[in-house]
């Protein structure tokens, strides 16, 4: 009998994880009656109470199991673990959810859910806010468009549907990559390796996503070091696949209604200037030994942002930094890692800067020049590579 396991990372997300869960539960019997179905809360030693909330939930009809990962603490380690249990149980399909939703509906399980069907990797498109995703914003998209060559506008989501084929693939691949695909790293991995092996893809439209968002400047250094070193590793370790292949452009899959009304972001603009003009004057030295050509255009960013002037940090020069970076990776490993999260510091404060007067659709409006400036630089990183 076919069956869809939905799995659900956690840790300390008592307050959520009820909400997460019971929804996702309506719409596995919703729309997928037939199936044999489970729901895994993968927990990574919650001290809140969640498990407890967990164990407490009576739902008839679909088995939920929540249970602690082994391994390294992270997300990645709590999604690799719902790997295995979903091949060993030889489930056709994984659905991942964010623990922190609170804004899924049991439709959102049907357009996930077509990664049973016709696709290998389902990725989600939210409404969420200008300030809201600036990982995914400044660095996951702009990479996987220009880099990867596909149409995916939130390849760090969270929120996937996963074919068992891809589940396979993953297993194979992972060990190819450092522990920060343990952390936060996970999701750019899926989709890189989905894009890389040329596998279906498509994006729902999931309506807003609101979820426990968070300050760029005060809240997701660990999440930018995870996830920008697994980019970097993506590009490096998959470069003989991509470098050849065509664009791969994504059907967009949607439900006859959503809710479209994006969660507020309240962001510290001046502290994010202040944040990174700190970090860089901290790593001057760093810079100097891996960036020496550029110091003086990082030191004039660093006068135009300290004035509050717009484009201060031009996406043309971030996203040549970042190719520039990419390619000494090999050679310098976390010392590249450091240099690339003061720069995104940088480019973040200029995107609010830029965005401070801007709506939704105007910001996205900046994002799509991010990726474009990445596309038209992207022969800086054909060419370091394809020497070495």
């Amino acid at each position: 009998m076919p069956g869809v396991l939905v799995l659900i990372p956690s840790y300390n997300v008592a307050s959520t994880i009820a909400y997460v869960v019971s929804t996702a539960a309506q719409g596995l019997k919703k729309f997928f009656p037939e199936y044999e179905n489970m729901i895994l809360v993968s927990d990574g030693g919650s001290i809140d109470g969640t498990v407890d909330v967990v164990k407490s939930l009576r739902i008839e009809d679909v088995k939920i199991s929540v249970e602690r990962y082994k391994g390294v603490s992270g997300k990645g380690s709590a999604t690799i673990y719902g790997f295995k249990k979903a091949l060993e149980n030889d489930y056709d399909a994984v659905i991942m959810l964010d623990s922190d939703l609170r804004s899924i509906e049991p439709w959102w399980i049907k357009l996930l859910g077509e990664a049973t069907k016709k696709y290998d990797l389902v990725t989600p498109i939210y409404v969420r806010d200008k300030w809201d995703g600036t990982i995914t914003k400044t660095l996951a998209y702009p990479t996987i468009k220009s880099v990867f060559k596909a149409e995916i506008r939130q390849p760090i989501g969270g929120d996937f549907g996963i074919s068992r084929r891809l589940l396979e693939k993953a297993f194979e691949n992972v060990e190819l990559f450092t522990l920060d695909v343990y952390k936060f790293g996970i999701d750019f991995f899926i989709t890189s390796t989905a894009v890389s092996e040329n596998m279906r893809i498509a994006q729902a439209d999931l309506g807003s996503k609101i979820h426990a968002a968070k300050d760029p400047g005060l809240h997701l250094k660990d999440m930018f070091f995870n996830v920008s070193k697994i980019v970097v590793q993506a590009i490096l370790n998959y470069w003989n696949k991509i470098r050849y292949k065509g664009f791969t452009s994504t059907e967009i899959l949607k439900w006859k209604y959503s809710w479209r009304c994006p969660q507020y972001i309240e962001v510290d603009v001046k502290a994010n200037v202040q944040r990174f003009v700190k970090e860089y004057k901290k790593n001057k030295g760093l810079f100097e030994k891996l960036l020496r050509e550029e110091t003086s255009e990082i030191d004039e960013i660093v006068k135009n942002l300290t004035l509050a002037r717009e484009n201060a940090f031009p996406d043309e020069l971030w996203a040549r930094l970042f190719f520039k970076n990419v390619a000494k990776f090999r050679e310098y490993g976390e010392e590249v890692a450091e240099t690339l999260y003061v720069l995104w510091l940088g480019k973040v404060a200029s995107y609010l800067i830029d965005t401070i007067d801007k709506n939704v659709d105007e910001a996205e409006k900046y994002v799509e020049s991010i990726a474009k400036a990445f596309t038209q630089n992207i022969e800086i990183l054909k060419t370091s590579l394809n020497t070495n």
